[in-house]
């Protein structure tokens, strides 16, 4: 498939270059990013070559804009309104570069023209389960480092679906997305989450994320059929490779989501207290015959973790 072309027209060439550089690391992203500063060259390389997105200044007049063929045009504002034409679309100069690429997501997938986003389907996608019984006060932590340590090698992308996640330990940096915006958008009926996700979501290190739910009665709310449509959209549709899932006993759907994954990662402590919750899960899912969950568990117990 021909790749097409993802034009900026900015008279801040800094500015311009800072956000091409950003957007060429999005794997999601299946154009070509180019910069100008000027409307005549803009005009004059959209005239050779297929441009998917157009991404231009207010600056420039709109009967120049208007010589620049592009597929979908958007227009960056310093503040307030501006005249745009009948193809035009507004979006806030400077605002982070995360926010102006949703946005842009947003139009092209309403008209149904998602040309500028990779849709990958890959056979080898992974889907890891992280729960315990017993959970260690550092499991989150552990969970993201593994996740880290993964994403040296592929793709990953962590969601943690625990009512009580205590995410600020793990991180101190804000994210403009969090699950409850995933979940709003399957709850829309979008069959674009898998772009969507990789869109949408942060970064520690290499590794994808997105916050976790803030109100546990929020994640309480969500049924498995919801975040079965969401994993079933990442999985087949995303730029991910792996999905971490790490589970809590609120979520809908915790068994369900345990048979789906390939490995189960459990992290327990040593004392009596923990052998006896482990043991119990074990017998609950003998007697609701899921012994095939059991043999996908790797348990790991504390002592044997570094760091932990």
């Amino acid at each position: 498939m021909e790749h097409k072309n993802f034009i900026i027209c900015d008279s801040e060439e800094a500015y311009a270059v800072r956000l091409m550089e950003w957007l060429m690391e999005r794997q999601e992203l299946y154009v070509q990013v180019r910069v100008f500063t000027s409307v005549r060259e803009a005009g004059e390389f959209a005239k050779q070559f297929p441009v998917a997105v157009l991404l231009i200044e207010e600056i420039f007049p709109q009967a120049e804009r208007d010589t620049i063929p592009a597929e979908n045009v958007f227009v960056m504002v310093r503040e307030g309104k501006s005249r745009l034409s009948e193809r035009e679309h507004l979006l806030l100069k400077y605002r982070p570069a995360r926010i102006l690429l949703e946005q842009i997501l947003e139009i092209c997938l309403e008209k149904e023209d998602g040309v500028a986003f990779r849709r990958i389907r890959k056979d080898n996608r992974k889907l890891i389960g992280i729960y315990s019984p017993a959970p260690l006060m550092n499991q989150t932590v552990m969970a993201v480092q593994m996740g880290k340590e993964l994403a040296e090698q592929e793709s990953v992308l962590y969601l943690n679906l625990q009512e009580y996640a205590g995410w600020s330990a793990v991180t101190e940096q804000k994210q403009e997305y969090s699950l409850e915006d995933l979940i709003y958008y399957v709850r829309q009926g979008d069959e674009h989450m898998g772009i969507r996700t990789g869109v949408m979501a942060g970064q520690l290190q290499q590794l994808s994320y997105l916050e976790p739910m803030k109100m546990s009665s929020d994640l309480k709310s969500v049924t498995w059929q919801e975040w079965s449509f969401l994993l079933t959209q990442i999985l087949e549709d995303s730029i991910f490779e792996t999905v971490i899932v790490e589970a809590g006993e609120s979520m809908q759907g915790l068994w369900e989501l345990l048979e789906w994954c390939g490995e189960i990662y459990v992290w327990t402590g040593t004392d009596v207290i923990s052998e006896a919750k482990f043991t119990q899960f074990e017998e609950n899912l003998k007697l609701l015959e899921k012994e095939a969950i059991l043999q996908r568990i790797k348990r790991k117990e504390r002592e044997n973790i570094s760091g932990g």
